[in-house]
């Protein structure tokens, strides 16, 4: 199999993104494993996902699930402490992507609707004349209920996206095997749709050296009150008045 040049330790995204377009043309087995090792896409029956309730429940279980796997298999190669960064910080650089691109797309998506309704003879009228339509903000709410209710669908682009443009630069890909691939697919799948509810969910973590917040966390050891690592988010709602599912953090003394 083809070799891809590394940058220092890990695979520069311009190689990423050459390897999987490669890899996209052609049918082969050995390459469609190759895919998948890179981020095939992963993603879940409509009913374990249709609520925000449900959203969290799944995102809670990745930290018994797909979590606990990725440190196994990562436990020959780093220590606890550094295992346990890594797989947080994709989550934390995940969660600000997505967060990103959810709201790039909801002002596309406001743009070309305000654009079609009120210009559909193409004559490039000026928006800012009708932007005070009274209809306008109905319109919206139309266009964000409509990408809640579809947003499983954009799942698949979201999570090649984030691999291709944001793993190179916070994960060593040579250790990127299967079982991180799944734990980076999931994530990403369950805080897309988080990003794109309505209101949006959040999650929230605390940093090393905070005090604990039993309100929001599990704790894995009765060492103190005091963060040593957030191991899992806790999901809340946009403004954390409401929790849906608690985080996991190990505390010392």
């Amino acid at each position: 199999m083809e070799k891809t040049a590394r940058t220092g330790n890990h695979l520069s995204a311009n190689d990423l993104r050459k390897t999987l377009d490669r890899i996209r043309s052609s049918p082969s087995a050995e390459k469609m494993a190759e895919l998948s090792s890179f981020g095939g896409h992963v993603t879940f029956d409509s009913g374990d996902i249709s609520t925000p309730e449900g959203i969290a429940r799944r995102f809670a279980h990745v930290y018994d699930k797909e979590w606990q796997s990725a440190y196994t298999s990562l436990k020959n190669i780093w220590n606890r402490d550094e295992i346990i960064y890594r797989l947080m910080r994709i989550v934390r650089v995940g969660n600000e992507f997505c967060q990103e691109v959810a709201q790039r797309q909801l002002t596309n998506l406001r743009y070309h609707m305000e654009r079609i309704m009120f210009d559909p003879s193409g004559n490039n009228i000026k928006l800012n004349a009708v932007q005070n339509e009274p209809s306008l903000k109905q319109g919206v709410e139309h266009v964000i209920r409509y990408r809640c209710l579809n947003a499983a669908t954009s799942i698949p682009a979201v999570q090649e996206k984030f691999i291709k443009e944001r793993i190179p630069g916070i994960f060593d890909v040579q250790h990127y095997n299967d079982d991180v691939s799944i734990f980076v697919q999931v994530t990403i799948a369950l805080v897309w749709l988080m990003s794109v509810q309505d209101p949006a969910m959040t999650i929230f973590w605390l940093p090393k050296g905070d005090n604990l917040k039993s309100d929001y966390f599990h704790v894995k050891s009765k060492g103190g009150k005091t963060v040593d690592w957030t191991l899992w988010p806790a999901v809340t709602s946009h403004d954390g008045g409401h929790i849906f599912a608690k985080g996991t953090v190990v505390t010392v003394t």
